[in-house]
């Protein structure tokens, strides 16, 4: 072997171990990387599950008083109060309830006179009327949405 091959040899080793070195550099971070990344799905999982823990621990925090409400209506009726004094404080729990309802962005679904929507509602019955074919004439169960996204359907009877 001539000393310039020899040379060329030496000068194609070094190119590899470099390039090796540079591979091996690579591969700590893409490691590295991928350590991180998946401590932050770990993290955000984490501050999603206690977002909605506080979501629901304040949703809770205000049906509370309205649970109190319904309490003392109990106690009224057991202690012989008028059938009338407990019907109204039923109706002003369902108020502070669709209050709080309407406070959290919920809606409800009301479509009396309206064309039928299945993705809104859910037809239970059909009846002879003057409107029009699958008009909804009557809701038997409110629906509800919320961000636009249907929690319940209203249960409707709609027009043949």
């Amino acid at each position: 072997m001539t000393k310039a091959k020899s040379s060329k040899s030496n000068k194609e080793i070094e190119a590899l171990k470099e390039k090796a070195a540079k591979a091996d550099d690579y591969l700590s971070q893409l490691k590295r990387l991928a350590a991180e990344f998946d401590n932050y799905k770990k993290r955000m999982i984490r501050e999603q599950s206690a977002a909605i823990a506080l979501a629901s621990k304040n949703l809770i925090e205000q049906l509370l008083p309205t649970l109190d409400d319904l309490e003392r209506a109990i106690e009224s009726v057991k202690d012989g109060q008028s059938a009338e004094m407990v019907a109204k404080g039923v109706e002003l729990t369902y108020n502070d309830i669709q209050k709080l309802l309407e406070a959290e962005g919920v809606e409800q679904i009301n479509p009396v006179g309206e064309g039928f929507n299945p993705a809104t509602s859910e037809a239970v019955a059909q009846v002879d009327s003057d409107q029009s074919s699958e008009t909804v004439v009557e809701v038997l169960q409110k629906g509800y949405k919320m961000n636009n996204m249907v929690i319940r359907p209203a249960k409707v009877t709609i027009a043949k």
